[in-house]
């Protein structure tokens, strides 16, 4: 009886990520993954702009100067792609994401940085399964590139983000 408990427990445990991993396997629309893969890269850079005007930890600096160099790049290619696609991407983020780039728009200096690696540490674990899902049943070839040459970079942004987190 304990044993089936037990296994009971674990299967409650693990019910969260299971339902995650069956929702991170649904394939996005083109439209879909173009919106969201361009708002995520508006969304890191805007909000490592907010970070790199109050914050003083040299390695979270370096961190986000970082994304914004790669988001930069990535936002072009996503734009690039939506516009031969003939897809149309919002010129502004979704409530949502306005919502906590405010968050960190007005942040005090002291929790600046908490803040940020909280955010990047989201935004990367919902767009590491998007890319994924994309990469791998996508259907406009550019997008499908695009979001599979993405990928190792968005993975090695989290294990960062993990990295500073845990310092």
């Amino acid at each position: 009886m304990k044993r089936v408990q037990f296994l009971l427990v674990i299967l409650i445990a693990l019910a969260p990520g299971a339902l995650q991993t069956v929702r991170a396997q649904a394939v996005p629309t083109s439209q879909e993954f173009a919106e969201r893969a361009a708002a995520a890269s508006q969304f890191a850079i805007a909000a490592s702009d907010h970070l790199l005007k109050r914050s003083t930890d040299r390695r979270v600096r370096k961190f986000a100067e970082q994304l914004i160099d790669d988001y930069e790049t990535g936002k072009a290619y996503i734009f690039e792609a939506a516009a031969a696609a003939k897809l149309s991407l919002p010129d502004r983020l979704d409530a949502d994401l306005q919502s906590r780039l405010d968050r960190l728009a007005n942040a005090s200096s002291n929790e600046i940085d908490l803040l940020f690696m909280t955010e990047m540490s989201r935004m990367h674990g919902d767009a590491i399964p998007l890319f994924t899902a994309y990469a791998r049943g996508g259907d406009n070839r550019s997008l499908k590139f695009l979001a599979g040459r993405a990928l190792p970079t968005l993975r090695e942004h989290y294990s960062s983000v993990q990295q500073l987190a845990s310092r």
